[in-house]
């Protein structure tokens, strides 16, 4: 690739990463605008991908973009396929209903990954959200379920770095040694006796009701939070103050965005 491929692939990219968390949060809102956008959206990044994999006259250029690229944007139009999506008053089913798409972004998952989008509710599913331990990561992070065995996570796909793995409720003996006196240690994950006897669901709700608590309780200790200036410079870790979400936790800082975990849930804010 030369220079101008290589700047758009790397834009592309990462506006695919973006957009991953932005559908989610779109799903989440259940507002039909906000999705019929979203997806308006997703197929505008569909559409650039297609044009860049045409100027590249390099069969190996072509297969790392595909590879790479590629597979992040079939996982986005994965997650956009719950959006509602109409053309001309008709609701678009699969991807493909909109035009002609390549074989790589109209990929249909396996039955067991795309479920009927149901009310919220307490029971663990594809597409739930939940807390496991990510080894890129190397620390507990928000992930959505992908494959399910019965009525127990199987699978699951990281919200910050987007890897996919196995589901594990809590981290390795030795991360868990290391950490046992700090918000990750086995000690207080397993210190409740009341919380092994309980379901998977109850001590997964608690978790996950146990880190908002931490996050709220870090947010309100932050001492002179910075605030958010799209020009300023940031790291992971950071506390920023929002005008409009309010104070949240920098979890990912990525080349014009961030993504910062706010009381409400996790959002990106677009460094343009």
């Amino acid at each position: 690739m030369d220079d101008a491929q290589k700047a758009l692939h790397d834009q592309l990219n990462e506006e695919v990463l973006s957009g991953i968390n932005e559908v989610d949060m779109a799903l989440e809102s259940g507002e039909d605008a906000r999705q019929l956008a979203m997806g308006l959206r997703v197929e505008e990044l569909s559409k650039r991908y297609r044009d860049l994999i045409a100027s590249l006259g390099e069969p190996k250029d072509r297969d790392t973009v595909e590879r790479g690229l590629g597979r992040r944007l079939t996982d986005l139009r994965r997650s956009a396929s719950f959006l509602t999506r109409r053309m001309s008053g008709a609701k678009t089913e699969a991807a493909r209903d909109a035009g002609s798409i390549p074989f790589l972004e109209q990929r249909q998952p396996p039955k067991s990954i795309v479920p009927q989008r149901g009310a919220p509710s307490s029971k663990l599913s594809v597409g739930s959200e939940l807390e496991s331990w990510c080894g890129k990561c190397k620390e507990m992070r928000e992930h959505h379920i992908v494959a399910m065995v019965g009525d127990v996570p199987k699978q699951v796909i990281c919200v910050v770095c987007h890897s996919r793995h196995g589901y594990r409720n809590e981290p390795p003996a030795r991360a868990r040694h290391a950490g046992e006196n700090g918000p990750m240690g086995g000690g207080e994950m397993m210190g409740s006796g009341a919380r092994r006897g309980s379901s998977p669901e109850e001590r997964e709700m608690q978790k996950r009701q146990d880190a908002k608590m931490a996050l709220k309780k870090e947010l309100a200790d932050a001492v002179d939070p910075k605030p958010f200036d799209p020009k300023a410079r940031y790291k992971a870790g950071e506390i920023i103050v929002h005008p409009e979400h309010g104070r949240g936790k920098i979890e990912n800082v990525l080349k014009s965005s961030l993504l910062v975990r706010f009381g409400e849930g996790l959002r990106p804010l677009n460094l343009a």
